[in-house]
């Protein structure tokens, strides 16, 4: 028997529309395609999708979307960290308005859950990252967004069989100031990939990623692409002083096309790596986010109005070739879907979307509401007495 206040909590889920950051949830990691927007989710599908409705009334039951849905954002539950997260249009409001209201999303982190349960009625809460770089819970090394990279690398590369090269392609430090942009980093990315398809093969797979700042100077503006390769186990990865020397000329090259006039020197740093766990921390090492609030501290304000509202919804990480996202749909992107599957399995049981509603877990974990089932998985801790499936709690 639900109590009073579940009864509230889930009047007021099936009310509520799923808003939706699409740039940076809906697309799939392989392509920029501008700045992001807020969009909602009934809007880009052109029909109403409300959370927990019976298909009454020609309304779309959510659950028939979990296949297309992408992994949740706390965007998509903005409560409690302003009233006026979606301002009116009317109203006018600044760029450091923006700044401010984009720097404060990290606060509703964890504090939104998607609620599952059980055949028993038993409640489950997996709570809702922003996915911000500044974030002390997503960004940075080993943080939710540097995780979701490597997933997303593992998932097309099986490094049991294959070995991979490594490639950094880097620009010359007077000429870093001309990439310092959207579409100054999208150039990067696309001359780099015409070198891979030029000298590894047209449909060669590849993943590529940006490193914006260095190792040495966190506040230093070093834009350089980092390409993994992989290949099968049997084909020799060394390749020739020549060879080496003709891609750092093509690739000097290529930027005097983007604006570095008179660049003579360019460096492309190469590797390979044969061993398991030496190709684990190359991808680990690759995909890790190169900057973080520690960074936003030390650049002036212009770059960090660059690095936050900017660069909104860029894709740092993209996947060429035979890697490509048009070859591999399933599991381009986090779902909905695939959240809740590694639920079940760490539960152990068939788990039913029930919704969204706003909990703060550290809050509940402290009160006792909540007790931890793993990294990411919450269960509700029932009171002495309490009904469930018809049957009373035992009160030993």
């Amino acid at each position: 028997m639900q109590t009073e206040q579940a009864e509230n909590n889930i009047s007021e889920i099936k009310n509520q529309s799923y808003f939706l950051n699409r740039a940076d949830r809906y697309r799939s990691p392989g392509d920029d395609d501008g700045e992001a927007d807020f969009k909602s989710w009934a809007d880009s599908l052109g029909r109403d999708v409300f959370y927990g409705h019976d298909g009454s009334q020609g309304e779309l039951v959510f659950e028939d979307l979990l296949p297309e849905v992408p992994y949740l954002d706390s965007q998509a539950w903005t409560g409690g960290v302003e009233d006026d997260v979606f301002p009116d249009e009317s109203e006018s409001y600044s760029e450091a308005d923006d700044y401010n209201r984009e720097l404060g999303i990290v606060h509703a982190c964890q504090h939104t859950s998607v609620i599952l349960s059980t055949d028993e009625f038993d409640d489950y809460f997996h709570p809702l990252d922003c996915r911000r770089a500044w974030c002390p819970i997503c960004g940075g090394k080993n943080g939710r967004v540097h995780k979701a990279r490597k997933r997303a690398i593992r998932k097309r590369i099986d490094i049991e069989k294959n070995h991979l090269r490594y490639f950094v392609f880097t620009v010359p430090e007077k000429y870093r100031m001309i990439f310092k942009s959207r579409d100054g980093l999208n150039q990067l990315f696309k001359g780099v990939r015409g070198i891979v398809k030029k000298y590894l093969g047209q449909s060669k797979g590849a993943v590529a990623s940006v490193h914006l700042y260095g190792d040495k100077d966190k506040g230093k503006f070093n834009p350089h692409i980092n390409v993994l390769i992989p290949e099968s186990l049997s084909v020799k990865l060394k390749i020739s002083p020549e060879m080496l020397d003709e891609i750092k000329n093509s690739w000097r090259r290529s930027l005097i096309g983007m604006g570095c006039v008179g660049c003579e020197v360019v460096d492309v740093f190469y590797e390979f790596r044969l061993k398991q766990a030496h190709k684990g921390h190359v991808i680990k090492y690759v995909v890790r986010p190169t900057w973080d609030s520690e960074t936003l501290d030390l650049v002036d304000d212009d770059e960090k109005i660059f690095l936050v509202l900017r660069l909104k919804g860029f894709q740092y990480l993209r996947f060429w070739g035979d890697l490509a996202n048009c070859k591999y749909r399933e599991g381009v992107m986090e779902t909905l879907k695939e959240a809740i599957e590694e639920c079940q399995e760490l539960v152990g049981k068939r788990l039913h979307f029930r919704g969204v509603c706003n909990i703060n877990v550290s809050e509940g974990l402290k009160s006792g509401f909540l007790i931890r089932v793993a990294d990411g998985l919450y269960k509700r801790n029932k009171l002495k007495g309490e009904k469930t499936d018809g049957k009373a709690i035992s009160e030993d």
